[in-house]
């Protein structure tokens, strides 16, 4: 499954830049999902990039799996979350993100970019969800494609309330 999410933001791109990409970003959305189990293994530079690695213990609902499904996944996934930001010139920030886990045959993966407009910036995101579960891969897949879409577009509400708060 293919998302594609964009997003103008009145607030200039490096303030949305340094928020999307800081740790109190990270603190506040596992908070607001509700997931309290999560280890921060990296957060800095390595090279010309800005690394964020969370391992993460996700709130799991499985009820739009089938039962014959359900065993693949089990209840207890620990999922790995890498990001990869990298300034591509002053006015625009590209990151590459995955989402996987040893023990959960799904994969959500993508590419972000803020990009400076006249007024604001622009959040472009190209997503892709992966499942391999047999027979109902593309069924999963789907259904967690949804949620993706659903949890991103609570990440840019959780930034722009930021910026309208401060």
């Amino acid at each position: 499954m293919k998302l594609h999410v964009t997003r103008h933001f009145e607030t200039p791109l490096l303030p949305v830049y340094e928020r999307f990409s800081s740790e109190a970003f990270f603190h506040q959305r596992y908070a607001q999902s509700g997931i309290t189990d999560y280890q921060i293994r990296q957060f800095g530079t390595q090279g010309d990039a800005h690394v964020i690695r969370i391992e993460f213990q996700p709130v799991l609902d499985l009820s739009y799996l089938p039962k014959a499904a359900r065993h693949w996944v089990g209840d207890k996934q620990r999922m790995q979350f890498e990001m990869r930001w990298q300034a591509m010139s002053e006015k625009e920030f590209r990151g590459h993100f995955v989402y996987h886990s040893n023990d959960f045959p799904v994969r959500v993966s993508g590419e972000v970019q803020l990009v400076a407009q006249s007024i604001g910036c622009r959040y472009l995101a190209d997503v892709s969800v992966a499942c391999s579960i047999p027979v109902f891969g593309a069924f999963a897949a789907k259904a967690i494609g949804e949620r993706t879409g659903q949890e991103m577009e609570a990440d840019l509400n959780a930034l722009a309330g930021y910026f309208t708060s401060a």
